[in-house]
């Protein structure tokens, strides 16, 4: 699998600039200090499965 596709954190990231401000906006309070790491993992994906290419 092509590393681009475990980039969740980077991806992550860039979500997370992109509702900050829609979330202020609304009044919806995000935890100070949350970080992308805190809510997504690879943790337990299993690199040995993989799709055949």
């Amino acid at each position: 699998m092509a590393s681009s596709a475990r980039s969740t954190p980077t991806a992550s990231r860039s979500l997370f600039s992109i509702v900050d401000p829609i979330f202020t906006e609304q009044g919806i309070e995000i935890v100070d200090g949350l970080t992308p790491e805190d809510l997504y993992t690879n943790e337990f994906i299993d690199e040995s499965i993989s799709l055949g290419f």
